[in-house]
Order: C-alpha cells, then sequence, then structure tokens
C-alpha cells in the first residue's frame, strides 16, 4: 500500500492518471518548446490509452483528449501573453496533432 498525504492509502498495482501528471501550466515550462511536450507526453498518452482502453469507453476517451487540448491551449496563450485562456484553441489543436501528439480516441 502506498500512502497518500490525506493518510489513505491505495494499493500498489493501481496506476492513476494524477500520479503520473505534471503541471503544464507551471511558470518553468514556459520556456519549454511545443515538441519537447509532446514529445514527453506521447509515452503516457500510450499507456493510459492500453491500460484504460475498452470497446465501450469511447466517449471517456475523447473527454481526455479535449482535456489535453485544452490544458496546451491554456499553455500556449500563457507563453504568449494572451488575455483570454481558450483563444486559439482550433489552432493549438491542428498545431499539435501536426507535430505528432497522439490521441486517447480511436482516429
Amino acid at each position: 500500500m502506498i500512502p497518500k498525504p490525506d493518510g489513505s492509502e491505495r494499493p500498489l498495482g493501481i496506476p492513476t492518471v494524477k500520479d503520473s501528471k505534471k503541471n503544464v501550466n507551471g511558470r518553468s515550462l514556459l520556456v519549454a518548446k511545443e515538441k519537447d511536450l509532446i514529445k514527453n507526453l506521447n509515452p503516457k498518452i500510450t499507456g493510459w490509452k492500453n491500460y484504460y482502453s475498452t470497446k465501450t469507453n469511447e466517449k471517456w476517451m475523447q473527454a481526455l483528449d479535449w482535456y489535453i487540448i485544452c490544458t496546451f491551449t491554456r499553455w500556449y496563450n500563457k507563453k504568449h501573453q494572451r488575455r483570454k485562456h481558450m483563444s486559439r484553441v482550433g489552432f493549438v489543436r491542428n498545431s499539435i496533432y501536426e507535430k505528432g501528439l497522439k490521441k486517447m480516441a480511436r482516429a
């Protein structure tokens, strides 16, 4: 069992998305390049997809894809000092998929 900060425990063999997630919107990552972030995120996406994929969870996978797009959009807008945190979402979506970001949902 692994102790959590709140004092409860979880079994050793159960990975969580929260364990491998890093704050993409932190100040230190504003100097990072988009390709580097994608390169670090692709193995995690592949692992999550392999572990959590079933025949019936396509909507859930699409929701995770949308979450990743929104997170990259907020990071992009913070990096380029845009006031609206969700502006240019279409541009960012096309950009990250052109640069090789993998999808959770079936394409």
